[in-house]
């Protein structure tokens, strides 16, 4: 049991790369294994380079940036000049998940079919 729910995984096509399925409460997410990486070229700071992530990752900062107002060179260029030692990808990836995890509320967790929260005591 893993957070008061099943964990199960669907190794089907794995032999191939094709998938990997992870559900968690009855909840299927689909685990990047077939996805390629997307590589794009960015600015950050004045200088171009390219970066390689998973679509949902593009996705996710493209969503972001349209909720923030930034475009996608602004906010690379934001969340590399807070990286620290981090590689870039690296802290794009922290920032991402703490953006929507800052985001995330009970209510929604439970609109998503999710379990509840439980705290570890002590």
């Amino acid at each position: 049991m893993l957070f008061g729910g099943r964990v199960s995984t669907d190794m089907k096509g794995l032999q191939n790369g094709a998938f990997n399925v992870v559900s968690l409460v009855e909840k299927a997410v689909r685990l990047g294994l077939d996805k390629a990486m997307v590589a794009k070229n960015v600015t950050v700071a004045g200088r171009r380079t390219s970066l390689r992530l998973e679509p949902e990752m593009w996705d996710s900062l493209c969503e972001i940036g349209a909720r923030e107002g930034l475009s996608l060179h602004q906010l690379c260029t934001e969340i590399g000049r807070h990286r620290g030692e981090l590689s870039l990808t690296a802290a794009i990836r922290v920032y991402v998940l703490c953006y929507f995890r800052a985001a995330a509320t009970e209510r929604g967790h439970r609109a998503a079919g999710h379990g509840a929260l439980r705290r570890k005591a002590g």
